[in-house]
């Protein structure tokens, strides 16, 4: 868990630390998270559990406080007990009659198998958000009413405990193009749920009018407070069908919440070379955690590979793990499926040599070129419940002194105590603020009636 949620304390103000005495780099400074220079193993621990550490302040629950309040608020007072949904349920119904109506049979056709002949009625569905589209606002009444307006993007439009407006908008700009999603297969039933006869069948197709640009946004008072988006170029789309093995695909994405962005900022597809993506979870200018991700992909309806694997993850210009592997995937699953077949100790660990040879993970710190551990995969004895021996396989981490630790033993309870105590109170801090109301006042009732 420290290698997957790595982040660090560590904000260079100076380019020579050791004169800085507020650098946390600085061996020097008391309050230092990390510890400088970075090699031996347990050096690496404090590093490591410094920056978990970290990353769980900088998504401190408290950071969501008002957005929690918001959304509890707005939970509490445009509910159905408060508020008539009888339009949004009309116009609702009024989209799907406008959906329905491209509900178009394209073909009947008969198939002669087994001595039976099998009919299948094909449909076409297309989805549009242009379907969906009107503004509603919430009209505080004896009983609350939403109130309807055409518009050409899709809104909702209520106050918050304050009074200020709150605002969610879905809206879409640029060109569409119709794609295929998928399609679904039905058999024929009578009034009473049961099959008529298995060998009707009705085809569904589903399609999508696939936007250019979508938003959907949240506001309060003007200021925005969450965005989803995504831009794609649908002019690398050829068909009315996404296909793997000729299509290409190019989009960009963001979801922004609360000052807090997790921007898809690369994403490419191309067959057979050129498949990337680039992706950053950011506080505001601050970079937490990017990923970057690439491979040689090639698709066919027969066959699938991805060659020239690779993967690095960045934490805060402070901890980076970095992945290769330059043979085809499958190479390496069926690598490792032999392993689990072999019949001695020795050809068990040799053919387990064959898949860390295939697969290089690596552990570096502050962007050096220097890896400072791998990790690979190694045999290790152990006994079952009648003290029979076996060999097992575990994931080890590998320092450059030579010394090994499998990752049970060397992320363990009493070095990680730190993280450990920081992940909990994260949980239950999270599990406080989106605990619900009336729970809260239930117990609190339930006590006092106990205490009386």
């Amino acid at each position: 868990m420290a290698l997957v949620f790595p982040a660090s304390m560590f904000i260079s103000c100076t380019d020579d630390p050791v004169n800085n005495p507020n650098d946390p780099q600085n061996p020097n400074n008391p309050d230092s998270l990390v510890v400088a220079p970075v090699s031996t193993p347990e050096q690496q621990k404090k590093v490591l559990e410094s920056t978990a550490v970290a990353v769980m302040d900088e998504v401190a629950a408290s950071n969501f406080e008002d957005v929690a309040n918001l959304a509890e608020y707005l939970a509490q007072e445009y509910s159905e007990d408060n508020y008539d949904y009888s339009n949004l349920v009309e116009w609702a119904e009024e989209c799907y009659d406008a959906l329905a109506g491209t509900f178009v049979k394209t073909e009947v056709e008969g198939e002669w198998s087994w001595g039976w002949i099998h009919f299948y009625d094909h449909y076409k569905v297309v989805c549009a958000a242009s379907n969906f589209t009107g503004k509603f606002e919430a009209v505080k009444d004896t009983m609350g009413m939403w109130q309807y307006t055409e518009a050409d993007d899709l809104s909702f439009h209520v106050q918050d405990a304050q009074g200020k407006p709150c605002v969610l908008r879905l809206a879409t700009s640029g060109q569409t193009k119709k794609v295929k999603l998928w399609g679904e297969m039905y058999w024929t039933y009578d009034s009473y749920g049961n099959v008529v006869d298995t060998t009707y069948y009705d085809v569904n197709h589903w399609y999508v009018h696939l936007p250019e640009v979508l938003d959907i946004t949240l506001t309060q008072d003007g200021d925005e407070l969450a965005k989803v988006s995504y831009k794609v170029d649908l002019s690398s789309i050829e068909g009315d069908e996404f296909d793997l093995s000729k299509d290409k695909l190019n989009m960009t994405a963001a979801i922004e919440f609360n000052g807090y962005s997790l921007v898809v900022d690369n994403c490419k597809y191309a067959p057979k070379n050129g498949t990337a993506v680039a992706a950053n979870f950011r506080k505001g200018n601050k970079s937490l955690i990017s990923l970057e991700a690439s491979a040689d992909i090639d698709v066919t309806e027969e066959f699938y590979s991805s060659e020239n694997n690779k993967v690095e993850i960045d934490v805060m210009g402070v901890v980076q793990v970095k992945g290769a592997i330059d043979s085809d995937v499958y190479d390496v699953i069926d690598a490792f499926e032999d392993a689990m077949r072999a019949d001695s100790v020795a050809d068990f660990r040799s053919r387990l040599d064959r898949v860390n040879e295939m697969v290089d993970l690596q552990l570096y710190y502050y962007n050096s070129s220097v890896p400072a551990a791998k990790f690979e995969l190694r045999l290790f004895e152990s006994e079952d419940v009648d003290y029979e021996e076996y060999w097992h396989i575990e994931p080890v981490i590998v320092f450059n002194d030579e010394t090994s630790y499998a990752l049970g033993e060397y992320f363990n309870e009493e070095d990680f105590e730190k993280f450990l105590n920081a992940l909990n109170k994260l949980v239950d801090d999270y599990d406080n603020l989106i605990e619900d109301e009336d729970d809260e006042d239930y117990e609190d009732e339930y006590y006092e009636d106990d205490v009386e």
